[in-house]
């Protein structure tokens, strides 16, 4: 996650089909343009989730259940 980067909800179907998917939340402060580099140099999607800058903890649910909704993780019939 990464302010200013688009929103996660748009960005979700370039990993729909993945077998498993990492939520990398910056540290206080945001990445450094080196780690940005390296996150999208060994796969990494950019997304934002939205105009206001959250907690860590925050962040990581936030993108937690979008991701699991949005790819819908979240149906009765679903393994995880």
């Amino acid at each position: 996650a990464h302010p200013g980067e688009r929103p996660l909800p748009t960005a979700v179907e370039e990993f729909r089909d993945a077998a498993r998917v990492t939520i990398a939340v910056g540290p206080e402060g945001g990445w450094t343009d080196a780690e940005l580099a390296d996150l999208v140099q060994v796969g990494g999607v950019l997304v934002g989730l939205g105009p206001n800058v959250l907690r860590t903890e925050h962040a990581a649910a936030a993108a937690v259940a979008v991701v699991t909704a949005s790819l819908g993780r979240w149906s009765e019939t679903s393994e995880i």
